[in-house]
């Protein structure tokens, strides 16, 4: 990566993009208003597009599992009329699902990566995104272990990408934004205040933390849980119960695993065992255990609980 030599400049046409003259090789007929393309139509990326299409404006998704296109697609338009609505907003956004991450970038002013816990991955499409999207397009990251500057090596210049952490829109509409570390401070500033206009509640990190705030606080928290359940110390519903009634929280570690999905969790645990000294093996053994009967959680009916 080379060092930063143009100064980022906000995208002035950001509302109107991509209008009816859009070059774009996909264009969604007849629609304005500003483009945001998700790549990764899983849990969370599904569900951040739904929150940028709230205000009535064009959302691309892009994901190579033709089955995850389709289960996204059918979930942005069950919940995207009820949100628009929470929103004040007079109309709901259209999704178009595709298949490659070029077409979904083309005309993008912000551009945010929801694929899987894996660093090559996401340095490979980083690469990609620097050379598909247009120039002044934020470039985003909604990794939840990885700082930014770990994806960015294989790009030219990463003045325009930042983390954007979601948590489990649209429920929790909490995003946490952090610098690359070479981010120029009017993209972290504009994608703020664009985020508050769209209902996020964004918490900007001060400084480059792996983990963010709020999962390092969530690390200690499934670790302990986890080992309680490793050693024979607790059921999973005592646990959660327990965590419930005296934090008077909603859900218990147990069950807000299952809805991150436990390969989610255990590539986030072995992520941080690589980079920090001391953490205990026995949580990710059990993680593990379960990923390999296909218990990933919610998305597979069966976590640490039974779905039907």
């Amino acid at each position: 990566m080379t060092d930063n030599k143009v100064r980022w400049t906000a995208p002035l046409d950001h509302a109107s993009r991509p209008g009816k003259d859009s070059s774009a090789s996909l264009q969604i007929v007849g629609v304005e208003g500003a483009l945001v393309a998700i790549i990764g139509g899983g849990t969370l990326g599904r569900r951040i597009a739904l929150m940028w299409g709230s205000l009535g404006r064009p959302v691309l998704l892009a994901d190579t599992v033709s089955d995850v296109r389709v289960d996204a697609l059918a979930f942005y338009q069950e919940n995207i009329d009820a949100h628009a609505k929470n929103m004040g907003s007079a109309s709901a956004g259209h999704l178009e699902v595709v298949g490659q991450a070029e077409l979904a970038v083309k005309d993008a002013w912000l551009v945010i990566e929801a694929i899987p816990e894996r660093l090559e991955l996401k340095r490979n499409l980083f690469r990609l995104l620097e050379e598909a999207a247009p120039v002044d397009a934020i470039l985003a990251t909604n990794s939840s272990s990885f700082k930014s500057r770990d994806i960015v090596t294989l790009m030219k210049d990463a003045s325009r990408v930042c983390n954007m952490h979601y948590f489990m829109p649209p429920e929790n509409p909490c995003v946490e934004v952090m610098t690359c570390g070479s981010t120029d401070r009017a993209v972290l500033d504009f994608v703020i205040e664009r985020a508050r206009e769209h209902g996020h509640k964004p918490f900007e990190v001060l400084k480059e933390s792996s983990g963010f705030i709020e999962n390092r606080v969530w690390a200690a928290i499934k670790r302990e849980a986890l080992l309680t359940l490793s050693e024979g110390c607790s059921t999973v519903e005592a646990a959660d119960e327990l965590f419930m009634h005296h934090l008077q929280a909603q859900t218990g570690p147990f069950r807000y695993m299952d809805e991150i999905g436990l390969d989610t969790v255990y590539d986030i645990e072995e992520h941080y065992a690589q980079e920090r000294e001391g953490i205990p093996e026995a949580p990710r053994v059990l993680l593990k255990s379960y990923i390999d009967k296909g218990w990933l959680g919610r998305k597979t009916g069966r976590g640490f609980y039974q779905y039907d």
